[in-house]
């Protein structure tokens, strides 16, 4: 074993992930082959680190990124001064393998300079064509070597136009299944027979900026007697996304003088703390898939600027923004956009979502994403990249 080993840590992986999903997403990968002996180098976040990473700039680029056009523009000159650093990284190492997840603006660029390098490439977390676009296929099918598909809906398209597109279901049923510990844990914070409602304001600087503001209006309607809920039966929790973004939403709440009211925790990935709410308040993302597999009630709020807004609807294929509402075609989760984020709107809906029946009829249909999406998928995915190094 130690000779396969002293074989392997010759073999480099480098990984390219930004947002925070992205750098979960990534790590989880990085952990299964840091333990197999191989170097694992790259750009992303603490997760990838964490996990065994070597970080060649040192920054976290999980915080650096935004949703829509405008709110992006801030990050080119800082993009580009990365991509200076990767690329002369790339060119004195050239490592075996490069792997892509998520994150197409900056990925997309950076695959075609790879692809010119010489450099085997794999997308994993490729963009979600059946959603967007299917134009940028295209791009995707000529630069990489491997597309990894996390949907079905995209691994349909995607293998119409390349022969290495592969379908490894969704590791976010992995993640799940794996980082829960126990809801006793956490239900001695709360009170008994109480129900609780928890607010998730994303992962992005400019979701928790726009975002949790409204949720906390929503919450002081409610405990100050503005509404139609009786404020004795409710409590209120957030599980901060990342440390960054944690002196923000303290600071918040304390501005609206909700201390007594809404709980803050820290641990953004034990489900465990998620599965204890009754009703979930969240921004448009990955938590949406994750709440939906716990077959949890949500409503799923999305706010980006006019233009990015008007650009979006032009291109986006879907008429739904979340995850679970996009994979069963229906709207299980209400969606409030743009203006209609207010509290008014969450409050109507938070009152129509605490009925038994609902609950029930939002689980039965949740339940379906269950059973198409199974674990295994970082184990596939694994087996996928080990299969482009010449592994197996």
């Amino acid at each position: 074993m130690d000779i396969v080993k002293n074989k392997l840590v010759s073999i480099e992986v480098f990984f390219s992930a930004g947002e925070v999903s992205g750098d979960i997403s990534a790590s989880e990968v990085i952990e299964e082959l840091v333990k197999i002996g191989i170097r694992c180098t790259g750009v992303g976040g603490p997760k990838m680190i964490e996990s065994g990473m070597i970080n060649i700039t040192g920054t976290d680029e999980s915080i650096s990124s935004a949703v829509g056009f405008s709110e992006s523009l801030k990050y080119i000159f800082p993009k580009l001064i990365l991509l200076r650093k990767i690329v002369n990284y790339l060119k004195k190492n050239h490592p075996n393998l490069v792997v892509l997840v998520d994150n197409q603006g900056f990925n997309i660029p950076f695959a075609k300079i790879c692809k010119k390098m010489g450099l085997k490439i794999v997308y994993y977390f490729p963009p979600m064509v059946s959603v967007w676009n299917e134009n940028v296929k295209y791009k995707i099918a000529k630069y990489c070597d491997k597309i990894i598909c996390t949907f079905k809906d995209d691994y349909e398209i995607y293998h119409k136009v390349s022969d290495n597109a592969v379908f490894v279901g969704n590791p976010i049923v992995d993640r799940v299944v794996k980082n829960y510990s126990s809801k006793e844990k956490y239900l001695d914070f709360f009170t008994k027979g109480k129900k609780k409602i928890l607010l998730l304001p994303g992962s992005r600087k400019q979701e928790v900026r726009r975002l949790f503001t409204p949720m906390l209006e929503t919450v002081k309607c409610i405990v100050s007697g503005k509404s139609n809920l009786n404020a004795n039966e409710f409590e209120f929790y957030t599980i901060v996304s990342h440390g960054a973004f944690t002196n923000y939403i303290i600071n918040k709440i304390q501005k609206f003088k909700l201390d007594e009211y809404v709980k803050v925790f820290d641990n953004p990935k034990d489900f465990a703390l998620y599965d204890i709410c009754d009703l979930a308040i969240v921004t448009s993302g990955t938590v949406t898939l994750e709440l939906a597999l716990l077959e949890k009630p949500a409503i799923v709020l999305y706010k980006v600027s006019k233009l990015t807004f008007e650009i979006g609807k032009r291109v986006v294929r879907s008429k739904f923004i979340s995850l679970p509402n996009i994979l069963l075609g229906e709207q299980i989760y209400p969606e409030l956009l743009q203006n209609k984020v207010n509290p008014r709107n969450i409050l109507a809906l938070v009152e129509t979502m605490l009925d038994e029946n609902y609950i029930k009829t939002t689980k039965d249909k949740l339940e379906k994403i269950k059973n198409e999406y199974k674990p295994g998928a970082i184990d596939k995915t694994v087996k996928e990249i080990k299969k482009c190094l010449g592994l197996s």
